[in-house]
């Protein structure tokens, strides 16, 4: 009997409308998703002298940063402050990380 029950919740998932199916896989997307860390004064001020140092020497660096509800990670070598832009170049080119979403320079 437990084998048809297992059948009919399969059948079931198997019948539901793409939209449903997409509807569902939208909102275990969003649960994974954090909200930005304010970082304190005393934080932002670390971070400026971390990255003004790895300009000077262009030393590279790790650079942990937020976008779009994810925090991402990069290793890579900062070229230049752009605007309110960091341009890091990494393995794959060139990235702009907005200065605002920058967390951490390891």
């Amino acid at each position: 009997m437990a084998s048809n029950s297992k059948n009919i919740i399969w059948e079931m998932h198997r019948l539901m409308l793409p939209e449903v199916t997409e509807a569902i896989h939208r909102k275990e997307e969003k649960k994974k998703l954090v909200e930005k860390p304010m970082l304190s004064e005393d934080r932002l001020e670390e971070l400026e002298h971390s990255l003004r140092e790895c300009l000077e020497l262009a030393r590279p660096a790790r650079f942990t940063y937020y976008r779009a509800g994810i925090i991402k990670s990069v290793m890579g070598v900062p070229i230049k402050v752009k605007g309110s832009y960091l341009v890091l170049f990494h393995q794959l080119g060139e990235l702009f990380i907005p200065l605002k979403d920058l967390l951490d320079i390891s």
